[in-house]
């Protein structure tokens, strides 16, 4: 049986380890997790099963919003309804907060965007496009990012 809990900041390798498995996540290095274990590990939690980390969702609270930066579960929990438990904590810590959520997904990432699509429905809460992302190198580089950030309405 999976239990969920707040991230340490001893977790900080653990979540690194844990997004190197977690395709298609991008996999960023160990201080930005320590960093985010460390100062923004209120409403983020890592999933565990019989001890081990089997997932996790990482966020950073602002002032406007509560803006989740990364959510990944082991391809073997995948499909049972985890992610919505991961989902599930963020909101409720939001609620607290009075703060709605933020999250930006690749348009290629079907199975982010179901997760919290299917979240929203079940809880009959907005989701909606808010904007955009797009990043490129000034160098003319191929690098590209372009995701589409959308917005959970919790207050």
């Amino acid at each position: 049986m999976c239990k969920l809990r707040e991230i340490k900041p001893k977790d900080a390798p653990t979540l690194r380890s844990l997004a190197e498995k977690c395709a298609p996540l991008d996999v960023h290095t160990p201080y930005t997790y320590w960093v985010v274990a460390n100062y923004y590990r209120k409403g983020s939690y890592i999933l565990e099963d019989d001890g081990s980390a089997v997932g996790y969702i990482m966020t950073v609270e602002t002032d406007e919003c509560l803006f989740i930066w990364q959510i990944g579960l082991l391809e073997l929990y995948r499909g049972k309804g985890l992610s919505q438990t991961l989902i599930e904590a963020v909101y409720n810590y939001a609620v607290k907060r009075q703060k709605n959520m933020e999250v930006t997904i690749a348009e290629t990432n079907a199975a982010s965007y179901s997760a919290f699509s299917h979240f929203c429905t079940r809880k009959n809460v907005g989701f909606n496009k808010a904007g955009s992302v797009e990043i490129r190198k000034p160098d003319d580089s191929p690098f590209e990012e372009n995701e589409i950030m959308y917005r959970i309405k919790v207050v």
